[in-house]
């Protein structure tokens, strides 16, 4: 659109300074020949574009027409006269045309034509046509100029020779339009005509000359006056009712005070006096814009959908992460009370084991006592009572071992029950915290965001691209080949009436400095791209772009640095690549725990058994031990009696001597394994905290990642997301209606009328009257 308006008011001002200034102060009714010649002058140093760009064919014939129209100096038509030129008509001998124009002559020439209606058959010979005519119709466009002098609205002939603050209003009218179905309504669109009106004023009667749409150009004692309008464009446009979002910042009421229907221009005049204005309307600048040829933003949309997707799926990944980081937290520190509650457990059942260890060993040596003592007896009568009393005073020992054995293992089962449930408790829970898919989507997650950062990456490449392209596209709108053919060509025709200004002619000296002002105007396009190229291309530019602050390369760069995949240092990435790793480790050791847990299970129900067992045991053999010391005396009694038996109480003594082995071997092995599972309660106890400071991290690195990601997809992705969709669907809109503009104004070739399938162009030029003290 900027690059389009750009050689709209180039192209504009060339046609003005050409078709209308130049033209002077030459008596326009008594010499339309003369102006008709200039017309074709200048129109055969026009560049005329061929029929694959849009315009006119340089082999066909074509119809060039400009409508002169003399106006009062309110710019009321007083008469209009129409000269047409069919250009290379003398290639066929004959040309079939069409006018509705009356009083029709060949004004260059003496080729003759018939007529039937509209309908117009010219003799050609080898020659172009050049005719003219009359007509009365409506015109496509008008003008209305108003006055006022000191802030009062003043006819223009009692302007002559007043003194004042002057204030002049032009008001340019579109009434050629046409009715179109666009986004599923009706809309009226405008034929685009831009109208540029110029004047010369003199110095020594108007002073402090201002204009609002135009351009004013000081050379010597005269003020040349530029203004131009587009009426009907805002209005075909309807640029106040675009919508880019509420992220976009886009003031379209710069560019709809470009495209006005109206100009003021004011002066402070002494002795008021104005010759005439010239006003040039065409829309032949809009019949070269191409607005078919936009690239499709499908894919660009797409994008967005994607950047959009991947950054839905960061927030969701992070959130997981964070719900899972904080179970783990709140899960660990029960796990580590009841590691602690069971290294207690098993520092009881150590000094326990030993106890009862030592009170075994001592029960064995009774009972190794007891056979020799039995086997003593069995040898010899004669020891008899010494072997008796000896008994019964080992019998008196074992009965108080076993009494303090039994006190020492009393509490055994229950201490025991509760390190058994304490183990089961820690094995649950460590197959609950670390199960295979609480692992496996703690993996998944990881690698998510990791990916997701990636599509991140990729995304701003792309966008750093366009904003490249964006630059690119910018650089070639500094200097472009039709600003250079309007700027040659003034150029050229200011030298030729700085010729003649030499030669001490003022009109020549007046038009020459015209020229060199609007080849002024047309370079100052180029600031407008030399903004965007400071907008684009990365680097500071002072206060066109913020120092940097405002540059969009700046930023995407920033934004691509905090995600670039191929980073050696820390970024939001490598970041996410190395939870990822962190997150495979803490997988593959969850599984060697789980493996684990099955044998400390099945180690502490064996041992919940023999515990039961022993204490069982250790009950009957204090039962037993009283009954045993009970029958002492009889035993003295009865030793005689015993000797009898001898042989059944060695076989007796073998039976309960035949058992300590296994018994000491029992214990010895008890108290090993307890030593050894406090070692390791002991160490798992220490590692428990360094693992609780490691999740405590995690969970707060996951709670700031959560909430940076929510709020980078808050403010960022969704943002960029909905403003480009916005931009894009107005976008969308605005490229119908130019479409729409140019193909109206392609369809409009003629003001008298054209034959089918003969190209042409119009251009309407009009001059208002003087305002002079003669003609009071």
């Amino acid at each position: 659109m900027r690059k389009n308006m750009k050689r709209i008011l180039a192209l504009g001002l060339t046609g003005l300074l050409t078709a209308g200034l130049l033209t002077g102060s030459v008596e326009y009714a008594g010499h339309t020949f003369a102006v008709d010649a200039m017309a074709a002058s200048v129109s055969s140093t026009e560049k005329v574009k061929t029929s694959e760009s849009g315009g006119l064919d340089k082999d066909d014939v074509s119809k060039q027409e400009t409508v002169y129209v003399n106006t009062d100096a309110a710019g009321q038509v007083k008469d209009v006269v129409v000269s047409d030129w069919l250009k290379n008509s003398g290639i066929n001998g004959t040309v079939k045309d069409v006018s509705d124009l009356t009083d029709i002559e060949n004004v260059k020439g003496d080729e003759k034509f018939t007529q039937s209606g509209d309908s117009l058959t010219w003799n050609t010979g080898d020659k172009d046509i050049y005719y003219q005519g009359k007509t009365d119709k409506d015109l496509p466009v008008s003008m209305n100029i108003t006055y006022k002098l000191d802030g009062k609205e003043t006819a223009p002939k009692d302007l002559i020779g007043k003194s004042g603050k002057l204030e002049m209003t032009i008001k340019y009218t579109n009434h050629s339009k046409q009715t179109i179905s666009l986004g599923g309504k009706q809309t009226d669109i405008y034929t685009p005509f831009m109208m540029v009106t110029g004047m010369i004023l003199p110095v020594d009667k108007f002073e402090n000359v201002t204009i609002d749409n135009g351009t004013l150009v000081s050379e010597g004692d005269n003020d040349v006056v530029v203004a131009y309008g587009f009426p009907g464009l805002a209005e075909s446009l309807d640029l106040d009712n675009l919508d880019f979002g509420d992220d976009m910042d886009i003031d379209t009421s710069k560019i709809s005070d470009k495209i006005t229907d109206t100009v003021t221009i004011k002066a402070d005049v002494k002795d008021f006096e104005m010759n005439s204005a010239y006003t040039v309307a065409t829309n032949q600048l809009f019949n070269e814009l191409d607005f078919d040829k936009i690239d499709d933003m499908d894919d660009f949309t797409d994008k967005i959908d994607d950047l959009t997707d991947a950054s839905s799926q960061l927030v969701n990944g992070s959130k997981k992460l964070h719900e899972g980081t904080e179970k783990l937290s709140d899960s660990f520190s029960e796990y580590a009370d009841a590691v602690k509650t069971a290294k207690d457990g098993v520092g009881t059942l150590k000094k326990g084991a030993g106890t009862l260890k030592n009170g075994i060993v001592s029960y064995t040596k009774g009972t190794d006592k007891l056979l020799n003592g039995v086997t003593t007896y069995v040898k010899g009568a004669k020891t008899l009572s010494q072997g008796v009393q000896a008994y019964t005073t080992g019998t008196s020992q074992l009965v108080d071992a076993i009494g303090q054995l039994r006190t020492a293992t009393k509490d055994l089962p229950a201490q025991y029950e509760k390190l058994g449930n304490g183990v089961d408790t820690y094995v649950a829970s460590v197959n609950k915290l670390l199960a295979k898919d609480n692992m496996d989507q703690m993996t998944a997650g990881t690698k998510s965001l990791k990916d997701g950062i990636g599509q991140l990456d990729d995304g701003l490449g792309q966008a750093q691209q366009g904003v490249a392209s964006l630059n690119a596209a910018a650089n070639k709108l500094k200097k472009t080949d039709e600003l250079d053919q309007c700027v040659a060509g003034l150029e050229a025709m200011a030298k030729q009436y700085e010729a003649a200004a030499a030669a001490g002619d003022a009109s020549a000296k007046q038009a020459a400095a015209a020229l060199q002002g609007a080849i002024q105007y047309i370079q100052g396009g180029e600031q407008v791209a030399d903004a965007v190229d400071a907008a684009t291309n990365g680097k500071s530019d002072g206060d066109a772009d913020k120092n940097g602050q405002a540059d969009l390369a700046v930023a995407l760069a920033t934004m691509k640095a905090a995600t670039d995949k191929t980073a050696t240092g820390q970024n939001l990435y490598t970041g996410a690549a190395s939870l990822e790793t962190a997150a495979g480790t803490m997988s593959g050791y969850a599984s060697q725990l789980r493996d684990s847990s099955k044998a400390l299970t099945d180690g502490n129900a064996q041992m919940k058994a023999g515990v039961t067992q022993l204490s069982d045991s250790i009950n009957q053999m204090n039962t037993a031990a009283g009954t045993l010391t009970d029958n002492n005396k009889a035993l003295n009694d009865g030793a005689s009696g015993l000797i009898k038996n001898a042989s059944t109480i060695t076989k007796g003594a073998k039976k309960l001597t035949g058992n300590s082995s296994k018994l000491r071997k029992g214990a010895v092995q008890l108290q090993q394994g307890t030593g050894t599972l406090f070692a390791g309660m002991t160490k798992l106890v220490n590692a428990t905290g360094a693992v609780s400071d490691g999740i405590s991290s995690l969970n707060d690195g996951a709670s700031t990642l959560e909430s940076g990601m929510n709020e980078f997809d808050k403010q960022g992705i969704s943002k960029i997301a909905d403003a480009v969709t916005e931009m894009l669907d107005s976008a969308d809109d605005l490229n119908d209606r130019l479409s729409k503009i140019s193909s109206i104004s392609g369809d409009y070739t003629s003001f008298s009328g054209n034959a089918d399938g003969m190209d042409g162009s119009v251009k309407f030029i009009m001059a208002t009257e003087e305002l002079t003290a003669d003609e009071d």
